[in-house]
């Protein structure tokens, strides 16, 4: 389960319960007792620890001595100083510092030369000499390394800031399961603490300051995953907390964490911190700067949770987000930019129970962060619009998945039975749903929507109400999915539309929304039985009034933020660049733009579908808003784009030539029309099919499937139970006569006659005692089996050689003292020495959704087959299957299996007992002997 899960779901007190743990199941620990150990002042490594001896090499040398071992303790003994350059962590080892690290600042003492001075001789903003050194301690591109103790890394200053050495503290990059425990940091003159494309980490109970003259950002968690920040005391300048994904920022080359690819920053936690930011920045900053990787998923920031901290900034925000990449290449020389549309998609962020503290408001900058089903304690709305609604930047970014949901343009990954209909989606990728288990599937987006007295619709002449429009194309197995859309301000479903199309149809959902709410989920979703699939693509949400702070407005230049009575959305936006534009692409046909006529208004430019349409002169005397200033005329429904771009020219009478947009008017999304009901496609539904999975011979099994008809009407429900045995109803109960493994039908009947089947396995077994007959010896004939109820099963031939296959039944006790089975067991034909020889092989089918394993067991020299049953368990499912020779299950886990799992199997073949491990794709061989 994710953070986000978690956060969502768990109650309040129980978050604070398990947060305060401060502890990572996959981090590591100390080093066991019998690991392997050094101390760095002992033979042969010698440290001084006078605070003026170079110990580097010693230090390292017993890093790299306990590596070579495979992993244990190294010793820093309390008490003392070890002066020392760059150190590299090995995988596997525990660095236990409870002495004091100092920095050196004699370049002999490293063994890279470092780079001194602050910042790098090029036209990079922001470029420090410091990112090209390696940092005091580091662990890169290791595994399982822990930095724990009490003690202290005290970095060193230098008179001459020309020649002084700039080094991180602590860095992580590419590294797995770490952990940084109960450590001081003083002085330091860069960010602290940097995880880099790393992941499952522990940062926990750390005091760590910056200089208080020159500093940096203290904990910097970028483009990585599972991490824990919990309990740490931060004092810094600049930001205390940095959440970043980046894509070939030019200042990471040649750095000891530079990288070609970027990497998702996912599952972080926050928490119990107590963060003060006492220059000019911030407590926490969103940094979502890897807005050109073509694979969105590789630049995505999801599933982050804030919570319990105390985040003070006594000279700015406490939260802030630098919202546009600076480093895109197309804008070199670089500069601090303040348009948008380039970063990186933000979704499932929660903020909850901080304690916080600034001098500015949150997230006060220019360029808004653009967030999907995120929560804050604060005012902070999600984006007022759907992103990525046709999945191609890319898959499923921006949108919220549960169950088997998720976007895709590998036709593979979607059901089986939907990849006809996925060769005929639209564009690459396309959203699949497909519900197993009675497990609920669904894919929404939590977007915030207005009502209409925000949207100025009664001012506008648009009238009193707002109604939002979700479109998408869907196709499904027939079964019924939901278009819904719920408001998570009031906990109230606003909308909801079964629909199954059983080709790709446009479906529409109108949403009446009459009070704000900054997180509205929209999307579809099924929560009945297996076996139904749905695809959805090319969504889009459609609204009367479109304003300024929509994400899908492409503004270029220096456009900024007014705030007045009469703004859509409470905002306008203006900006005195020549060339500078805004151009918004809408679906529609006829659209109005609202803007605002002011004393600096100049003259812009206007254009529909790149034809220019004449000059709007935005000039005024006085300020006056929510003015109608340019109107498209009749245009045919479909996709077009309005801009107005800044002239440079202006009226006489005006004080600058600024331009200015409001919001624009789309008339044929004010009253949308009602969808077709289609009601004739909708098939009955059942809900959770009850079957249990095992049962006795003699004993009654209960079965449930309650089931109802969208269409209205009466809905019957039949089952076929495997045997031969038919019942009606949504419930029933039958008993089985014999032991097998059987398979349950239950079907779901309209008064329509449309159908809707899932099906079940149950596996019957003989009674507590009955698979003691197995093991049980009958003898030669098997005749002393008789008194047992199930005697009949014990026969196996003359030879006597069949006890390993007779069934002594309840009754087994007569198989124990009968004096026949010595006499069987040495028989003439000596089958007691013929080995069954066994091979299982378990492969991935049904497109990679199920697991499928065959047993064979064979005998050289008897005659008829084995007899083999198995119990067979992977991801949390289990399986159980029986018969005669060759045994065949498929196991159908509830979340899609990899190639790299395995399949535990316990095997029984004539009665003899064996485990085994197989790996998905191979086959496993063993010989049994008989009994």
């Amino acid at each position: 389960m994710s953070l986000w899960s978690t956060a969502r779901r768990a109650v309040p007190t129980a978050l604070v319960a398990a947060a305060a743990v401060g502890a990572v199941a996959s981090a590591p620990a100390a080093a066991a007792p019998g690991d392997p150990s050094a101390d760095v002042t002992a033979a042969p490594y010698n440290a001084a620890g006078d605070d003026t001896t170079n110990d580097r090499a010693a230090i390292q040398q017993a890093i790299d001595d306990i590596g070579a071992r495979g992993g244990g303790e190294v010793i820093v003994p309390a008490g003392r100083t070890f002066l020392t350059g760059s150190l590299k962590l090995r995988s596997g080892v525990t660095l236990r510092l409870d002495g004091t690290l100092r920095q050196s600042q004699d370049v002999a003492h490293y063994a890279k030369a470092p780079i001194p001075g602050l910042d790098m001789p090029t036209d990079i903003p922001w470029h420090r000499a410091y990112f090209h050194n390696d940092p005091l301690i580091g662990a890169i591109g290791v595994h399982d390394v822990a930095i724990v103790g009490s003690g202290k890394l005290q970095m060193t200053v230098q008179a001459d800031h020309t020649r002084r050495i700039d080094i991180i503290p602590v860095g992580f990059f590419e590294a797995q399961r770490f952990t940084l425990r109960g450590i001081t940091i003083r002085e330091a003159r860069t960010t602290i603490i940097t995880m880099l494309h790393s992941s499952d980490g522990l940062v926990a109970n750390n005091d760590v300051a910056t200089s208080p003259d020159l500093g940096a950002d203290g904990i910097v968690v970028s483009g990585s995953q599972r991490v824990r920040v919990l309990h740490n005391r931060v004092r810094t300048s600049d930001d205390n907390f940095v959440l970043e994904t980046k894509h070939l920022d030019p200042r990471d080359q040649d750095s000891w964490w530079s990288s070609a690819t970027s990497t998702p920053l996912k599952d972080i936690e926050l928490a119990y911190n107590d963060a003060e930011n006492f220059g000019a920045r911030y407590s926490i900053a969103f940094l979502p700067w890897a807005s050109t990787p073509a694979d969105k998923r590789d630049a995505a920031i999801s599933d982050i949770w804030i919570h319990d901290n105390r985040l003070v900034s006594r000279n700015d925000t406490w939260v802030y987000c630098d919202c546009d990449n600076p480093f895109n290449p197309e804008r070199r020389p670089f500069i601090q930019p303040t348009r948008r549309g380039e970063q990186a998609p933000m979704t499932r962020i929660v903020m909850e129970r901080n304690t916080y503290d600034g001098r500015m408001w949150p997230f006060y900058s220019w360029v808004p962060p653009v967030f999907t089903d995120s929560r804050f304690e604060i005012a902070r709305a999600n984006a007022p619009a759907l992103m990525n609604g046709d999945f191609e930047r890319t898959a499923a970014v921006w949108w919220s998945p549960e169950g088997n949901a998720g976007a895709t343009d590998d036709p593979a990954e979607v059901p089986e039975a939907a990849e006809a209909a996925f060769a005929r989606r639209g564009g690459s990728f396309a959203a699949y749903l497909e519900t197993r288990r009675n497990q609920r599937a669904a894919l929404y987006q939590g977007i915030s929507l207005k009502n209409a007295a925000t949207l100025q619709m009664p001012r506008l002449g648009l009238g009193n109400r707002a109604v939002y429009t979700f479109e998408a194309n869907v196709v499904t197995s027939g079964h019924a999915f939901a278009l819904v859309a719920r408001d998570t301000c009031a906990n109230r479903e606003l909308a909801r539309r079964l629909v199954a199309p059983r080709s790709f149809r446009r479906e529409r959902l109108l949403i009446p929304v009459e009070t704000n709410c900054d997180l509205v989920r929209v999307g579809i979703e099924r929560t009945a039985a297996n076996g139904a699939w749905a695809l959805l693509d090319d969504a889009e949400l459609h609204m009367p009034v479109i304003d300024s702070e929509d994400p899908r407005w492409v503004l270029r230049g220096m456009w900024m933020r007014d705030w007045s009575g009469w703004d859509v959305g409470e905002t306008d936006h203006h900006a005195g660049d020549d060339g500078g534009s805004a151009a918004l692409t809408y679906t529609g046909g006829q659209a109005k733009l609202i803007s605002a006529r002011k004393p600096w208004g100049g003259i812009v430019e206007m254009s529909v579908d790149g034809a220019a349409r004449g000059d709007v002169d935005l000039y005024g005397s006085q300020q006056i808003g929510g003015l109608e200033v340019f109107d498209t005329g009749t245009l045919s429904s479909g996709r077009h784009t309005l801009r107005l771009t800044i002239t440079g020219r202006k009226n006489a009478a005006s004080e600058n030539d600024y331009g200015i947009f409001d919001a624009i008017v789309v008339p044929e999304w004010v009253n949308p029309a009602a969808p077709a009901a289609h009601l004739e496609e909708l098939r009955p539904d059942l809900g959770a099919v009850v079957v249990p999975g095992r049962a006795l011979v003699g004993h009654p099994v209960y079965v449930e499937a309650p089931a109802y008809a969208p269409r209205g009407g009466g809905v019957t429900v039949g089952w076929r139970l495997g045997d031969g045995t038919t019942t009606s109803g949504s419930k029933a109960n039958h008993v089985y006569d014999a032991p097998g493994t059987y398979t349950v039908t239950v079907e779901a009947r309209d008064t329509h006659g449309e159908t809707t089947t899932a099906t079940r396995t149950i596996v019957v077994r003989a009674g507590p005692s009955g698979l003691a007959g197995l093991d049980g010896a009958a003898g030669a004939d098997g005749t002393d089996g008789a008194p047992g109820e199930r005697g009949a099963d014990g026969p196996a031939g003359p030879a006597g050689a069949a006890g390993a296959t007779g069934a002594t039944g309840p009754a087994g006790a007569t198989g124990a003292g009968g004096p026949t089975g010595a006499r069987g067991a040495a028989g003439p034909k000596g089958d007691a020495g013929d080995p069954a020889n066994v091979s299982v092989s378990c492969t991935l089918v049904k497109r990679r959704t199920a697991v499928r394993c065959t047993v064979a067991a064979t005998r050289a020299r008897a005659r008829g087959a084995a007899r083999v049953s198995g119990t067979f368990r992977t991801a949390g499912t289990t399986a159980r299957a029986a018969g005669s020779g060759r045994v065949a299950v498929t196991l159908r886990p509830a979340q899609r299996p990899t190639k790299s799992a395995r399949v535990a199997v316990r095997l029984r073949v004539d009665g003899i007992a064996k485990d085994l491990v197989v790996p998905l794709g191979t086959t496993r061989s063993v010989a049994l002997p008989r009994r």
